[in-house]
């Protein structure tokens, strides 16, 4: 413990001689050390935790792709097909992304700028999604399905 003790004084001793290499050599150490905790953070959120859905193993994405500008690449009479010819998915909910487009939800004198998609009816059930207050998309298959909105509870508690 005393040979600990004296390197430990050694090296505050030959530290305190040379500022600005102890500067250096902290701000070195200090970066390494969040570029590793940043790193990690980021690795641990993309590839280990598992998404906030039912049977995540059991979840897979298909993609089409046709005109970006269409609502679904593929149509309900497609999605329809795939559904009676499949023997291995037990259900398929469509989603529509086109990027970060906006839309700008009101409240009050205040915007809020929100991020959207679309989903059909069934999305949330085939992911095992809860509401946490009110109720989710109902999938009755209809000839004339309703606009609806679901907000996340982040833009509920704003």
């Amino acid at each position: 413990m005393d040979s600990l003790r004296q390197d430990v004084r050694f090296a505050l001793r030959g530290l305190s001689r040379s500022p600005a290499f102890t500067i250096t050599a902290i701000a070195i150490l200090a970066i390494g050390i969040g570029m590793s905790v940043a790193m990690f953070t980021v690795f641990r959120t993309v590839l280990v935790a598992k998404l906030p859905i039912a049977d995540q193993d059991r979840v897979a994405v298909m993609w089409t792709y046709r005109v970006p500008t269409t609502d679904y690449a593929c149509d309900a009479k497609c999605l329809d097909e795939v559904r009676r010819r499949s023997t291995t998915m037990q259900d398929i909910a469509p989603v529509v992304h086109w990027g970060a487009v906006s839309a700008v939800l009101m409240d009050g004198e205040r915007s809020v700028p929100l991020g959207y998609s679309g989903v059909g009816a069934n999305f949330f059930e085939v992911l095992g999604a809860r509401a946490f207050l009110g109720r989710l998309l109902i999938s009755r298959r209809t000839k004339r399905p309703r606009s609806s909105v679901v907000l996340r509870r982040r833009i509920l508690r704003r």
